[in-house]
Formats: C-alpha cells, structure tokens, sequence
C-alpha cells in the first residue's frame, strides 16, 4: 500500500507539472553504501556457524541501479529511484552445502532543487534533494547436509527519510541533454520489522537494532528529454 501511494504522489507531480518547460530524464546510477549494520550480522551468522568453513561472497557491496525523474523549469525535479545490494554467505563441500543469501532493495520518492553553478552557464547546476526511502529485505537460509534438508525465508521492510547534496553536468546534444551527476544521499531508516508483524523487528545479538543504512555516494549518466 505505501509503494502504491507513493507511485500515485509521483504521477501527480508529474502530471500538475508545466509540461511546456518540462524535461524528462533517465539516469543509470552507482552507488556505495554504508551497512555496518548488516555486516555485523553476517559476522554474528559465522559464529553461529562456527562448525562449518562459510565464507561471505557479498557483504552488501556498491552496486547499479536507475533514475526516472520530471524536471520543472530547470529547477525543481520529482524523481523516483531504484537500488539493489545484498549479502551472501555459503559452503559447500562433499558432505553438502550451506547458503544464506539477503537481497536488499531500495525504492526513492524525492524532489530535487538545483541551480546554476557558474554565472550565465546553466550547464554545471548545484542542488538539494529531499526524499522518503522504502526498503525490502529477504533473509533466506538453505542447507543440504547429507540426507537433511532445510529452507526458510523471511521478509522485512522498514521507511526512512534522506536528504543530499548534488551537481550535475549536462551537454546539449541534438534534441535531448547528455547528463552526468554526483551526489551524496544521507538516509535516516527505520529498524527492519517483519513484513506481516510491525511489532518485530531484526536484532544483532547484543539486542541492539538493525537498520539498512543507505547512506553513500551516487554518481550517474543518463539523458534528460525535453517533453
């Protein structure tokens, strides 16, 4: 219900927008993040697995994801976003294989203000975004040791909000703009609860909370079109 509000709050930007002076725009992203949290936690899952030889294949790495944005005069924008990361921790030998995998992903309604950098050059703009963050996490676990089999899976979600700088660049070329970003998104998430009970919510084995920490750099190329 959230995603669906907030994809209906996004066409309505867009649709009470001024489409005379308006720009569409895609860009594809690079993005770091910060997941301390969630690191730790596949350090608890080590040690207590501490009888097998697990390894981490992916510890919530920098990873690729999209921007679909409405630009307003030149200035203010609404956007949505789109980010995946994830952890994995496996082992696998003659006597059977051990897999815990958690896909991340991230979902951004924001607006943006931005404004020229450099006096008469509308090229290099500078700005700010503000903007809600909804996250999706599965914790899924699988073992095969001998003739015993095991599977489980959960699913988490938690809401946030964030705020950034960002510059971007953008070249005229033919009938659309060549474009180039950078920004920093600093993201205020809430714990990780359980999708079907808000009551619970993921913990480390201190009991302290764990939330997915989105914060990091995004750099970006795409096209802005003007519509």
């Amino acid at each position: 219900m959230k995603k669906l509000l907030g994809v209906f709050l996004f066409v309505s930007l867009l649709y009470t927008a001024n489409a005379q002076n308006g720009e569409l725009f895609v860009d594809l992203n690079y993005s770091t993040f910060s997941f301390s949290q969630l690191r730790e936690l596949q350090d608890d899952q080590l040690k207590g697995l501490k009888d097998y030889p697990l390894a981490v294949n992916d510890d919530f790495s920098s990873n690729i994801g999209f921007t679909l944005g409405y630009k307003i005069n030149n200035q203010f924008a609404a956007y949505f976003s789109y980010n995946t990361t994830g952890g994995k921790i496996s082992y696998a030998d003659y006597s059977g294989v051990i897999r815990l995998t958690q896909p991340l992903k991230q979902y951004v309604l924001g607006g943006m203000y931005t404004f020229p950098l450099l006096e008469n050059s509308e090229n290099f703009r500078f700005g700010f975004k503000a903007f809600a963050s909804f996250t999706s996490m599965e914790i899924n676990s699988y073992s095969k040791l001998l003739d015993n089999t095991s599977e489980d899976s959960i699913e988490l979600r938690s809401t946030g909000l964030g705020i950034g700088p960002t510059l971007i660049y953008e070249q005229p070329i033919w009938k659309v703009r060549l474009r180039f970003s950078m920004a920093y998104d600093l993201v205020f998430n809430g714990k990780l609860t359980l999708k079907d009970n808000d009551d619970m919510h993921l913990e480390d084995s201190s009991g302290d909370d764990i939330k997915a920490d989105w914060s990091g750099i995004r750099a970006g190329i795409g096209i802005s079109i003007p519509i």
